[in-house]
C-alpha cells in the first residue's frame, strides 16, 4: 500500500476522500495544520514508512508564517505536494503554495495514478 499525507481544514472532505483512497489501495495520514505535516514527514521517516505525495486543502496555507514556509520548502524535497479544491484560489496562497515546491519534486499528472483517480472524481488540484 502506498502512504499519502492529507491536510486541511475541511474534516468531513478529508475524511471522504481518505475512506475513497483506502478503497483503492493507499493509506492516509491526516493532518490539520502544516506543522502537522512537517511533524509526520519526520515521524514517518524516521520509522521507514515513505510518503509518495502530500495533498493540501488551501485553507491551511491560510495561516502560515515565514518559518513554516522555509521550513516545508526544504524538507523531503522527494515527495511532490498538491493542492486539492483549488477552483477558486486566491493569489497569494497560490504564490505560498508555489515557494514551498520550488526545489521540490514535480508530480505530472498524466503520469501519476493517483492524482488521475483523484481527478476522475472531480477534485480540481494543483501540483508542485
Amino acid at each position: 500500500m502506498e502512504t499519502i499525507m492529507m491536510a486541511g481544514v475541511n474534516n468531513s472532505e478529508i475524511s471522504r476522500l481518505s475512506y475513497f483512497l483506502a478503497g483503492r489501495g493507499y493509506v492516509s495520514v491526516l493532518c490539520k495544520t502544516v506543522k502537522d505535516i512537517i511533524k509526520e514527514l519526520r515521524t514517518l521517516q524516521v520509522c521507514g514508512i515513505r510518503v509518495s505525495l502530500v495533498m493540501i486543502e488551501p485553507a491551511i496555507l491560510e495561516a502560515i508564517n515565514n518559518n513554516l514556509v522555509s521550513g516545508l520548502s526544504k524538507y523531503v524535497l522527494d515527495v511532490p505536494f498538491i493542492l486539492i479544491d483549488v477552483a477558486e484560489i486566491p493569489n497569494d496562497l497560490m504564490e505560498i503554495f508555489e515557494k514551498i515546491c520550488v526545489h521540490r519534486k514535480k508530480l505530472r499528472i498524466g503520469e501519476n495514478r493517483l492524482a488521475n483517480i483523484l481527478r476522475e472524481v472531480g477534485i480540481e488540484l494543483a501540483c508542485s
